[in-house]
């Protein structure tokens, strides 16, 4: 906001009274070290600034303060409280350049408030409500951050400010756009609940120390960690819409578990550019799902009552994996340059799958399951080491089983659909018992290229033909 004149404030003062029209006007007063901002019926705009001991409150956009247009100086200023400042048209308080002992209060009253705390010092604490529009800009504070919106905020913490406490923003509707940037630290807790028309929320380049949770309306909602380094748990529950996205990149950091839960038809989740995830990552959503998962470090679970498209790549899961599909046409389940230590186990209903565990070279500690619906399923596995059984489950239609320079310390079971089938061995080995059951359709069972089955191979097959190939040792 910049300073209007004196000389300006008058004449414009002059212009409203010759027109009859009533000046916005607020009451001044010092309370106790408090400084009392009360506004009229109209939208009253006001700064207040510091030089040395002396702190000066001066009307903004033809607001006058107690009735007159001159700027208002104090000493012994400790805290400031704002009220009904609003009205048929916008109100705004800016404090810039200010130290404070105590608390900030802020009441935009019944219009849209905005609240601008820039270069603030202060031990206290900041409240506001009915503010439309919050920026803390290079706020350093010792307590915590409260703010309540209206329809619809736009809320930033920015250029560094650092917040010792808690830091909780509550919209009661409407759009919102929520950001911590640029260098900004918040040492305790950050909680968001966005409206029902549409959330972003943003966090990059900043650190917060305390657990993260995010709440959602029934709108699109998209979730952005650029850079940020989140110390303590993450848990999203987004609300009903068309989707709900969830992107982080660009180096974040995330130290403990990540939960997200969506009711939107489809949720995206991107991990990538080096993000990690050093705890849980539990992943639901009750329509389509996507996965896109780089750098996960802890246990992965990942549900979908639709379809499931995910992707776990280049990461060291401490603990087990686990894709579950509940409909939707396609499911691709891929495991790429992985290493997991416990089980991994996938599972789908009545649709078409794809389940890969390739590139580089990806292991698994444990188990391999897989229990795959009534579409053609492929399952591919090339390059891993196994570390005890894969189990296979199949239901109707084509599917295949395709192992390939593959080290299975454990057996292997599977159980494969009524229609044509085909499983092949090609340079792997097996510790323990193999055992292949096909159902009524035409059976390809192929082991190859010195391939090491090293107990025994039973083979049981339905009524139809089986074409068989044995060449290993």
């Amino acid at each position: 906001m910049g300073r209007t004149s004196r000389g300006a404030l008058l004449l414009l003062a002059g212009a409203l009274l010759a027109n009859g029209a009533a000046a916005d006007d607020v009451s001044v007063a010092l309370k106790g070290g408090t400084l009392s901002l009360v506004g009229d019926a109209d939208g009253n705009e006001v700064e207040v600034t510091q030089s040395g001991p002396t702190y000066t409150v001066t009307g903004q956009g033809g607001t006058s303060l107690n009735g007159g247009f001159v700027p208002l100086d104090f000493t012994d200023v400790t805290g400031i409280t704002a009220r009904n400042l609003g009205g048929p048209g916008d109100s705004e308080l800016e404090v810039d350049g200010v130290v404070l002992s105590k608390n900030v209060s802020y009441d935009g009253g019944s219009a849209h408030g905005w609240l601008t705390l820039k270069n603030v010092s202060m031990n206290g604490n900041v409240a506001a409500k009915k503010a439309d529009q919050v920026s803390l800009d290079g706020l350093d504070i010792l307590g915590g951050v409260k703010i309540q919106s209206g329809d619809g905020s736009f809320v930033e913490i920015k250029n560094a400010s650092t917040i010792d406490g808690n830091v909780q923003i509550k919209s009661k509707g409407g759009s919102d756009d929520v950001s911590v940037t640029t260098s900004s630290e918040i040492g305790g807790n950050l909680k968001i609940q966005t409206g029902n028309v549409s959330g972003f929320v943003n966090l990059a380049d900043s650190i917060v120390h305390g657990k993260v949770s995010i709440k959602s309306g029934s709108g699109p909602d998209e979730i952005a960690f650029n850079g940020a380094q989140l110390n303590e748990s993450v848990k999203l529950d987004l609300g009903k819409g068309v989707q709900d996205t969830v992107r982080s990149f660009d180096g974040s950091q995330l130290m403990d578990d990540l939960s997200i839960k969506s009711g939107a038809d489809q949720l995206d989740v991107e991990l990538t550019d080096s993000t990690g995830v050093q705890g849980s990552l539990k992943a639901s959503g009750k329509g389509d799902t996507w996965l896109w998962l780089v750098g996960v470090f802890g246990p992965v679970r990942g549900d979908s009552k639709g379809g499931l498209d995910a992707t776990v790549d280049q990461s060291l899961i401490q603990g087990d994996l686990r894709l579950r599909a509940g409909g939707g046409d396609f499911n691709d389940l891929y495991i790429l340059d992985t290493s997991v230590t416990g089980d991994v186990s996938v599972s789908s209903k009545d649709a078409t799958d794809f389940f890969d565990i390739r590139d580089g070279s990806p292991s698994v500690g444990g188990r391999v399951s897989a229990s795959l619906g009534g579409g053609n399923n492929s399952i591919f596995i090339k390059d891993a080491s196994i570390g005890d059984d894969l189990r296979v489950t199949t239901k109707n239609e084509q599917d295949s089983l395709l192992v390939e320079d593959s080290e299975i310390d454990g057996g292997v079971q599977a159980k494969l659909g009524k229609d044509r089938n085909l499983v092949e061995f090609n340079d792997s080995d097996v510790a323990e018992k193999a055992l292949f059951s096909f159902g009524d359709g035409l059976a390809e069972f192929y082991i190859r290229q010195s391939s090491h089955l090293q107990g025994d191979v039973i083979v049981n097959t339905g009524n139809q033909q089986l074409l068989f190939e044995l060449n290993a040792s």
